[in-house]
């Protein structure tokens, strides 16, 4: 596979990692362990017992630090980890006019800019392009079926957390979507 994409989406990462990619106090991912509120690909393994280290995926960093965000508007950490799961543990598409978006990713850059969607139990991602016409509030509140809801800059988030593993962002998101970065 492509050296970027093994180095940060098939990465494992330890709790101290997981701390200093989202900007979590490890006592919080560890509450939010001990509350089984992070789930992933993989079982979270380790811990409980000195010299048990726990392991997490890129998908639980970009879940985290999702979660973070939404936890910042006041949403409670159950509801905010269980719309975070949805954007970091499950593509979309493409459906509904939208390319592909495939789990713990932004839609590619040459789109714009991911924004995430959270009314209730629902999650939608949509795009967002300063300047154009489409109307981004309207196809979320379409999809979500609210007229009130939160949304997270998911690329500012994706980028945010590349930027602390000292990677590219584009390169990342060139090496999942390559048909987009012909573009």
């Amino acid at each position: 596979m492509n050296p970027i994409i093994d180095s940060t989406l098939n990465g494992i990462f330890s709790a101290s990692e997981v701390s200093n990619l989202t900007g979590a106090r490890p006592e919080s991912i560890q509450n939010w362990v001990k509350r089984k509120l992070i789930v992933g690909h993989r079982k979270i393994e380790g811990g409980g017992s000195q010299g048990k280290h726990r392991r997490f995926t890129f998908f639980n960093v970009m879940e985290i630090s999702m979660s973070q965000a939404l936890m910042e508007m006041h949403m409670g950490a159950k509801e905010a980890f269980a719309a975070a799961a949805q954007f970091a543990h499950g593509g979309r598409g493409p459906i509904a006019g939208l390319p592909l978006r495939l789990a713990a990713l932004p839609f590619h850059p040459s789109h714009g800019y991911t924004i995430f969607g959270v009314a209730g139990e629902r999650t939608f991602e949509e795009i967002w392009m300063p300047g154009s016409d489409r109307d981004t509030y309207a196809k979320l509140r379409h999809h979500l079926g609210a007229d009130h809801f939160l949304t997270v800059n998911a690329t500012k988030i994706f980028n945010e957390v590349c930027d602390r593993m000292q990677c590219s962002p584009i390169e990342v998101l060139d090496a999942a979507y390559p048909e987009d970065a012909k573009v």
